[in-house]
């Protein structure tokens, strides 16, 4: 499942300009200064990036919720997306507000795919 719906123009940049590096033959170490983001994070996002998972790591940079929550949510098949969702918020401790947040990305990303 692919959430490729375009984010907003800085989210794409941001992720996109990482892409162009690790293309270039740029390490995740040597990108990550550049970033200043670790290494993890850019190989992670990077791994959105190739996914087209626009809307999960728009809601990474807006800090709606964490990495692991996105990538843990692009693993996910429609299935499981649900427990995926409450484990994650449980673990997060999700506010309500944030709840309605995501609620709303998931269903965007579920209309896109």
């Amino acid at each position: 499942m692919s959430g490729n719906v375009m984010p907003g123009a800085r989210v794409e940049k941001s992720a996109r300009e990482m892409k162009r590096m690790r293309d270039a033959g740029m390490t995740y170490a040597q990108i990550a200064k550049i970033v200043d983001k670790g290494p993890d994070y850019v190989r992670d996002t990077l791994d959105l990036v190739e996914q087209e998972e626009w809307l999960l790591i728009q809601g990474v940079e807006e800090g709606l919720f964490s990495l692991l929550f996105a990538m843990r949510l692009a693993q996910a098949d429609d299935s499981t997306i649900r427990d995926v969702v409450l484990a994650v918020l449980d673990e997060e401790q999700g506010n309500r507000d944030t709840v309605k947040r995501v609620k709303r990305l998931l269903e965007q990303r579920m209309k896109s795919s």
